[in-house]
């Protein structure tokens, strides 16, 4: 699971509805950036490149992964379809950090409505013994979890937004250079001029 900070969306022109020429010429810009990307930035950060076609509806997806651990990264998505002139090119802020702080301190508060009915404390000592009496003790755990994550998410990810940052605009620029160059260049087989 990903949270996308900010996206920019560049179009790659393509002149070609021949899926096989299409996918390999996607393929072949996907490596290219992926190499461009690698070339460019420093080896602290991991590069992986995972692409993937649906024969049946004609689809193309790449998407190039940037990370430095769980609290850094960037993805560049590249999506076609048969029945599109333009293959979209994304460039996402994404971190993984703020999915799990989020996911410990809800629960954790959970944790605590749970125990704090199994202790008896007030006012989670009032509801009944059923079956669904933790469930129901973890409720105002929840929300308290929900509070804490709003409040201390930015606190927690304002450490890491300037890198984030910094390597997301490194990305933008290449993928930039790279789609001009691309623009420049016939996709396989064009189309007659409607």
């Amino acid at each position: 699971m990903k949270n996308k900070h900010e996206t920019e969306t560049l179009q790659l022109p393509v002149s070609s509805r021949n899926k096989p020429e299409m996918y390999g010429f996607l393929d072949e810009v996907g490596s290219q950036i992926h190499d461009a990307l690698i070339d460019a930035l420093d080896q602290k950060y991991e590069i992986e490149k995972e692409a993937e076609v649906d024969e049946d509806d004609g689809e193309y997806t790449c998407t190039i992964k940037v990370r430095r651990g769980m609290r850094v990264g960037t993805d560049v998505d590249i999506e076609w379809e048969l029945s599109s002139r333009h293959a979209t090119i994304e460039v996402d802020t994404v971190t993984n950090l703020d999915v799990i702080i989020g996911v410990t301190i809800v629960f954790l508060g959970i944790a605590s409505g749970v125990l704090a009915k199994s202790m008896g404390i007030p006012p989670f000592g009032l509801i009944p013994d059923v079956n669904i009496g933790p469930l129901l003790a973890a409720i105002p755990g929840i929300i308290i979890g929900l509070v804490a994550f709003v409040a201390l998410r930015p606190i927690v990810l304002a450490r890491f937004r300037r890198e984030n940052d910094d390597l997301t605009e490194k990305v933008r620029r290449v993928v930039s250079i790279l789609n001009h160059k691309a623009e420049q260049v016939s996709a396989p087989n064009p189309l007659p001029a409607e």
